[in-house]
C-alpha cells in the first residue's frame, strides 16, 4: 500500500500528535486531511519520507499555536497548507516550505499582516488571513514586485487603509477587506494593487473621496463590493472605474442617484445592485447610458410605481429585474416595453392588487422566470395577465391569497419546467390543470399548505417530464383511484401532514420511476399495495414513510413482488409485524423501522425471508417475548434495534447465523441474563445492554463474540462483582461501559487484556480499587469516567494517553500534583460538583495542553489572576454553580490568552464594583461563544462592555429572570454574524427594540425557546410596528425559534405566523432548497403554531 496510496484522510478524530509511525512508509502520499484533530505541536521529525511527496497538507480545527522554525521548510513539492482554526498568532517565515501556493490561516490569532511570508515565497499566489486580530496594514513594500491572485483580509479591525499600502509593490487580483471597521477609503488608497475584484462590504464606510480608487485600479476594477455600508449616494469616484462591470451597493442609505453617478463606469456596467436603500422611484436618468446591464436589483427600496420610461434609453439588454419588497400596488399596460430580453422578473413582497392585462405583453416571448411571492392581493388566479407569457420556464406564485385557479388557467405555459403555488388558499385541483398535451415539460410542481381536500381521479396524468409533486400541508382526506397515473419520471411525491384516512384502488398507477413516497403524518388507519399498479421497477426501488398515521393493518393486496428499498411504519398502531405485507419486499427491502408501535411479540420467521435487510428498528413497542427463530432469513441485518421493549429473555439462538449482524440494541429492557448460544453464527461488534437488570455479565453469551465486539455497554443494571477473568479473552474492546451498576471492588487485575481499550466508563460506582494497578495494562485509554465514584481526595492515575478524564461528582476538596503528573496529554478536565474550595495553578504546568475544564459547582470561595497561571490553552471554561463565590477578579481570565468559550453565572452577591461580567470579559478578545445564568429577575447592564470582537453566540438562561432590558445588548461589536438565545427563563414579554443594537449583524439567530412568552410584538425585533414588512426577514436571517413557549392563539401573532412564512421564502428561500430540508424546517414552524393556547 505504502507505494500506492495517494490520498489519505484522517479528518475528524481524536488524534493528539501526528501520526509518524503510520506515516513513515507512505512513499506516495501526496493529499493528507488531519483537519479537526486535537493536535498541538508540530515539529520537524513527524513527517519522514513525506517530504519528498506531499502536495497538500490539512491541519485545521486543531490546536496549533506555533509552528516551530523548519517544522514544514524540508516539504519540496507541497502547495497548499490549510492551518485554519488553530490558535497561531503568529507564523516564522522559516517555518513553511518556500514551494507553498495556496496558505490558508483564518479564524486564528493572528495580529499583524505576515509581510514576510509574502514577500519570501515566489510562488504564493493564494493567501487566507480572515477571522484574525489584524488591525493595520503594512505601508512598506516588498524587495521585489509581487502578485497575488487572491488575498482575503476580511472578519478582521482594520479600521484604515495606509496612504501607500504595500507601497505599490503588491499586485492582487482579489482583494477581500469585507466585515472590518472602514469608514473613509482615502485618495489613492489601492495605488498600485490594480484588483480586480474587491470587497468592501459590511463595514462602516460613510465617504469615499473622489480620487479614491486612482492609481491603478480605475483600470482593472472590474467587481466592486460594497453592500452594508453607510453611505448616502453612490459615490463620485465610481465614475472613474472605467473597467467596471459589476456594482453592489446593497444595504445602504441611498435616497437618491444623481444624474452623473455612473458617468464614466456606466458603458460597461452589466449587473448593479441598490437593494436595501431608500430609493422612492427606478433611477432611469442615472442609467440612461448604462445600455450594457443585464441585470438590475432594485429590491426592498420604497418604490411605489413602474413607468414604462423608466427603462426606456438603457433597456434593451436588461435580462434579470428584481423588485421585490417594495411599495407596488399595480403594473401598468406595457411595463416592460424597453425590455425586450427580459429573461428574469421578481415582483415578491408588494401588494399588487391591479395588473393589467397587457402589463407583460412586450416580453412574452422572452420572460422565463416570474416571481410573485406574497405579492398578489386578490382571490383568483389573474389568467389574462399570465396568458401571453407562452416561454415561461418558472413561475413561483407562492404566499398570495388565491382560493380559485380555472382549469385552462395553465394551458399557455407549454415550456413551463416548474410551478410554485404553496401556501395559497386554493381547496381544490381542477382535474385538467396540468395537461398531457401542454405540459410536456413540467419537472416540479409545488402546491404545498393549501386548503386542498381531495386529488380527484387523474389530477396527476400523463406528464412525462415529471419528477417532484408537493402537496404537503394540505386537508387532503382521500385520494382517489388513479390520481397519480402513467407519469413515468416522477420520482418524488409528498403528501404527508395532511387529512387522509382513505386511498383509492390503484391510486398510484405507472409510476415506473418513483423512488420516495411521502405520506407520514395522515390518519390512515390501513394501507394496501392495491393502491399501487404498474410500480416502482428494481433500478429505482421505492422509498415509503407511512409513520406517523393510525396503521392497524397493513394488505398485500394482489401486486407480487415490489420493488421497496425502506419501509417506515413507526409511530402507528400496529399490534404484531405485517410479516404478509413484508413478504412481497423480500428481494429489494434494506431498511425497515417499525418502532413506536404496540407490537408485544415476534414469532418465529417474524420478517419472512428478506434478503437484503440491513437495518431494522423495534425500539420504543411492547415486545415481551421473542420466539425461537423469529430472525430467521435475515443474513444480511447489520443492525437491530430492540431498545425500550419490555423483554425479560432472550430464546436460544435468537440471532444465530446472521452473518453480517454488527450492532445490537437492547437498553431500556428488563434482561437479566443470556442464553449462551444467543449470538452463534454472528461477528457483532456492539453491544448495548443499558437499563436491564443483570446482576452478572453475561460472559458465555458475550465469548461467543469476544474475538469481534468493539463496544460493550452493560451499564445501569445491577453488576455487583467482576471477577479477573470475566475480560480475559475481549482482546479487542474498545469501549466499555459498566457506569452505574452496584460495583464495590475492582480487582487489579480485571482488565489485564483489555490492552485496545480506547474508552472505559466506571462512574457512578462506589469501587474500591488499586488505580495505580487497575490501569497498568490499560495503557491505550484515551476517555475515562470516574463520576460519582466517592473519592474524598484526587485519585493517582498513571494513564499517558488519556485525552478526557471526568471525576466530578466526588468529594475532591483539592487535586494534588500526583494525581496529574502523568497526564501530559489531557484535553478535558471535568472537576464539577466537588468540593474544591480553591483552585490552585500549580498542577497546570503539569496539564500542557488542556482545552476544557469544568470546575461548576464547587464551594470555590475567590477566582483570581493565579488561579489559572499555567492553564494558557484552555478554550473552554464551564463555572456554574458557584455559589459559595465571594470574590471574582475582573483579570481572573488574563493568562487564558485562547478561550473561545465560557459557561458561567452572575453573581448578585458580589457587589457591582468589585464584580461585572463585561469588565471580566473586557479583555478575552478571543471568546466567540458565551453561556450565562442570569440569577437577578432582571438583565439590564451586566453584559455590558461584555461583547468581544469575535463573539459570535450568547446564551442568556436563568430561571428567575423576569425582564430584558432594551439596551442589553448595546455595544455589540461582531457584524458577522449572531446566535442570540434566551431560554429556559421565566420572561413573559420581551421590550420593543430589544435588537436595535444588532441591526448590523449580517446573519441574526434568535433562539427564544422555553420561556413564559404568550405573546410576541414586531417591535421587539424591528423597534417599530410598521417596519417590518418593508425591511422583511433578512434581518434575523438565521431564523427563530420559539417552540416550548405559552403562545395565546389570538390575533397579535398573526404577524408572526406571516413572518414565519415570509423568512422560509425570502431568507431561506424554501422554494430552492432540497425538499428534505424544507419540509423538516417547515414542520418545526407549524408546530409552534400547533401547540398555541386558544
Amino acid at each position: 500500500m505504502g507505494h500506492h496510496l495517494f490520498t489519505l484522510d484522517l479528518s475528524y478524530n481524536a488524534l493528539v500528535d501526528i501520526p509518524k509511525d503510520a506515516l513513515r512508509h507512505l512513499a506516495a502520499l501526496e493529499w493528507l486531511n488531519l483537519q479537526g484533530n486535537q493536535i498541538a505541536e508540530v515539529t520537524r521529525d513527524d513527517w519522514n519520507g513525506l517530504r519528498d511527496t506531499l502536495m497538500s497538507l490539512f491541519l485545521a480545527e486543531n490546536n496549533i499555536d506555533y509552528v516551530p522554525p523548519h517544522s514544514l521548510t524540508d516539504f519540496r513539492k507541497l502547495l497548499w497548507l490549510n492551518l485554519d482554526d488553530n490558535n497561531m498568532n503568529r507564523l516564522e517565515r522559516d517555518s513553511l516550505s518556500r514551494s507553498i501556493n495556496t496558505l490558508s490561516l483564518n479564524h486564528n490569532l493572528i495580529t499583524s499582516f505576515p509581510s514576510d511570508i509574502v514577500s519570501e515565497f515566489k510562488d504564493l499566489t493564494w493567501l487566507y488571513l480572515r477571522g484574525n486580530l489584524i488591525d493595520r496594514l503594512p505601508d512598506r513594500g516588498f524587495v521585489f514586485p509581487k502578485t497575488i491572485d487572491k488575498l482575503d483580509l476580511g472578519e478582521n479591525f482594520i479600521s484604515f487603509i495606509p496612504d501607500h499600502l504595500f507601497n505599490s509593490t503588491l499586485s492582487v487580483r482579489d482583494l477581500h477587506f469585507d466585515f472590518n471597521l472602514l469608514t473613509e477609503i482615502q485618495p489613492n488608497a489601492f495605488q498600485g494593487l490594480n484588483p480586480s475584484r474587491l470587497y468592501l462590504s459590511a463595514n462602516a464606510i460613510y465617504n469615499i473621496t473622489d480620487r479614491a480608487f486612482l492609481g491603478g485600479p480605475e483600470e482593472t476594477l472590474v467587481m466592486l463590493d460594497l453592500e452594508k455600508n453607510n453611505l448616502g449616494g453612490v459615490p463620485k469616484a465610481l465614475s472613474f472605474l472605467k473597467s467596471l462591470r459589476y456594482l453592489y451597493l446593497p444595504g445602504n442609505q441611498i435616497t437618491e442617484i444623481q444624474r452623473d453617478a455612473f458617468k464614466g463606469s456606466c458603458h460597461k456596467l452589466e449587473a448593479l445592485s441598490l437593494s436595501g436603500n431608500f430609493l422612492n422611484s427606478i433611477p432611469r436618468v442615472a442609467l440612461e447610458n448604462c445600455s450594457m446591464i443585464n441585470h438590475l436589483n432594485l429590491g426592498h427600496n420604497r418604490i411605489e410605481q413602474i413607468d414604462p420610461e423608466d427603462f426606456s434609453t438603457w433597456g434593451d439588454n436588461l435580462e434579470t429585474l428584481v423588485l421585490r419588497n417594495n411599495r407596488l400596488s399595480s403594473i401598468p399596460a406595457n411595463a416592460f416595453r424597453h425590455t425586450p430580453r427580459m429573461r428574469e422578473l421578481s415582483l415578491s413582497f408588494n401588494r399588487i392588487v391591479d395588473v393589467n392585462q397587457d402589463s407583460f405583453i412586450d416580453i412574452l416571448a422572452s420572460l422565463e422566470i416570474l416571481e410573485i411571492s406574497f405579492g398578489f392581493y386578490r382571490d383568483d388566479f389573474p389568467v389574462t395577465v399570465f396568458k401571453p407569457l407562452t416561454s415561461l420556464q418558472w413561475i413561483a406564485l407562492d404566499n398570495n391569497n388565491f382560493r380559485t385557479i380555472a382549469e385552462t388557467a395553465l394551458y399557455s405555459f407549454g415550456e413551463l419546467s416548474y410551478f410554485n403555488m404553496d401556501s395559497n388558499r386554493l381547496t381544490r385541483i381542477p382535474k385538467t390543470l396540468f395537461h398531457q398535451n401542454v405540459h410536456k415539460k413540467l419537472v416540479d410542481i409545488r402546491m404545498a399548505n393549501n386548503f386542498i381536500e381531495e386529488l380527484g381521479t387523474h389530477t396527476f396524468h400523463n406528464l412525462e417530464a415529471l419528477r417532484t409533486i408537493v402537496l404537503t400541508g394540505n386537508k387532503i382526506r382521500k385520494v382517489k383511484f388513479e390520481a397519480f397515473k402513467n407519469l413515468p419520471t416522477v420520482n418524488t411525491i409528498a403528501i404527508s401532514s395532511n387529512q387522509i384516512s382513505e386511498i383509492e384502488f390503484q391510486a398510484f398507477s405507472g409510476l415506473t420511476s418513483l423512488v420516495e413516497l411521502e405520506l407520514q403524518q395522515n390518519r390512515l388507519t390501513t394501507f394496501s399495495l392495491n393502491n399501487f399498479a404498474n410500480f416502482s421497477t428494481n433500478q429505482s426501488p421505492l422509498s415509503l414513510n407511512l409513520s406517523h398515521n393510525v396503521l392497524v393493518e397493513l394488505h398485500p393486496g394482489s401486486v407480487g413482488l415490489f420493488a421497496m428499498k425502506s419501509l417506515d411504519i413507526s409511530h402507528n398502531h400496529l399490534k404484531q409485524v405485517p410479516v404478509n405485507f413484508l413478504h412481497i419486499f423480500m428481494q429489494f427491502l434494506e431498511k425497515l423501522d417499525i418502532s413506536y408501535n404496540r407490537i408485544t411479540k415476534l414469532d418465529t420467521s417474524a420478517f419472512g425471508p428478506l434478503e437484503q435487510l440491513q437495518l431494522l428498528m423495534l425500539q420504543h413497542n411492547n415486545i415481551q417475548q421473542i420466539r425461537p427463530g423469529a430472525f430467521n432469513n435475515l443474513q444480511n441485518v447489520q443492525l437491530v434495534d430492540l431498545s425500550h421493549n419490555h423483554l425479560q429473555a432472550l430464546p436460544h439462538m435468537c440471532f444465530s447465523d446472521m452473518l453480517a449482524l454488527r450492532k445490537v440494541d437492547f437498553s431500556h429492557n428488563h434482561l437479566r441474563a443470556l442464553p449462551p448460544s444467543v449470538f452463534t453464527g454472528t461477528s457483532v461488534e456492539s453491544l448495548n445492554f443499558a437499563y436491564n437488570e443483570f446482576v452478572s455479565l453475561p460472559t458465555a453469551a458475550l465469548s461467543i463474540v469476544e474475538s469481534t465486539l468493539h463496544y460493550l455497554d452493560i451499564s445501569r443494571n445491577h453488576l455487583e462483582h467482576l471477577d479477573s477473568t470475566m475480560f480475559n479473552s475481549f482482546s479487542n474492546l474498545i469501549e466499555l461501559n459498566i457506569a452505574s451498576n452496584k460495583l464495590t471492588i475492582l480487582p487489579d487485575n480485571v482488565f489485564v487484556n483489555l490492552r485496545n481499550l480506547i474508552s472505559l466508563d466506571i462512574s457512578e460506582n462506589t469501587v474500591r480499587a488499586n488505580f495505580k494497578e487497575l490501569f497498568h495494562y490499560t495503557q491505550n485509554v484515551q476517555k475515562l469516567n470516574l463520576a460519582k465514584i466517592g473519592f474524598t481526595s484526587s485519585p493517582t492515575i498513571p494513564l499517558p494517553n488519556l485525552v478526557y478524564l471526568n471525576i466530578s461528582h466526588n468529594g475532591i476538596s483539592d487535586i494534588e500534583v500526583h494525581s496529574v503528573v502523568s497526564l501530559r496529554q489531557l484535553r478535558t478536565l471535568d472537576l464539577s460538583y466537588n468540593q474544591i474550595t480553591h483552585v490552585r495553578s500549580r498542577i497546570w504546568p503539569y496539564l500542557p495542553y488542556l482545552k476544557r475544564l469544568d470546575l461548576s459547582g464547587n464551594p470555590i470561595q475567590s477566582l483570581t489572576k493565579d488561579s489559572f497561571v499555567g492553564a494558557s490553552r484552555i478554550e473552554t471554561l464551564i463555572l456554574k454553580d458557584l455559589n459559595e463565590i465571594m470574590r471574582f477578579d475582573y483579570d481572573t481570565l488574563s493568562h487564558m490568552g485562547y478561550l473561545k468559550e465560557l459557561f458561567m453565572n452572575t453573581f448578585p452577591n458580589i457587589e457591582k464594583y468589585r464584580f461585572r461580567v463585561g469588565q471580566l470579559l473586557a479583555t478575552v478578545h478571543t471568546l466567540r461563544t458565551l453561556h450565562l445564568e442570569v440569577r437577578e429577575d432582571a438583565l439590564t447592564d451586566q453584559l455590558s462592555g461584555a461583547f468581544g470582537p469575535k463573539l459570535k453566540e450568547l446564551h442568556i438562561s436563568g430561571a428567575n429572570l423576569k425582564a430584558v432590558d432594551s439596551k442589553t445588548f448595546k455595544g455589540f461589536q461582531n457584524k458577522h454574524e449572531l446566535l442570540l438565545s434566551i431560554t429556559d427563563t421565566g420572561i413573559e414579554t420581551l421590550p420593543d427594540g430589544l435588537l436595535t443594537h444588532l441591526s448590523d449583524v449580517a446573519y441574526l439567530s434568535l433562539d427564544l425557546r422555553r420561556n413564559k412568552l404568550k405573546f410576541l410584538n414586531s417591535q421587539v425585533l424591528y423597534g417599530n410596528k410598521s417596519d417590518w414588512e418593508s425591511r422583511g426577514t433578512t434581518f434575523v436571517a438565521g431564523g427563530l425559534a420559539l417552540q416550548g413557549n405559552e403562545w395565546t392563539c389570538d390575533c397579535s401573532l398573526v404577524w408572526l405566523g406571516r413572518w414565519l412564512r415570509r423568512w422560509l421564502r425570502e431568507t431561506l428561500q424554501i422554494h430552492t432548497a432540497v425538499l428534505k430540508k424544507a419540509q423538516q424546517v417547515s414542520l418545526i414552524i407549524n408546530l409552534v403554531f400547533v401547540h398555541a393556547k386558544p
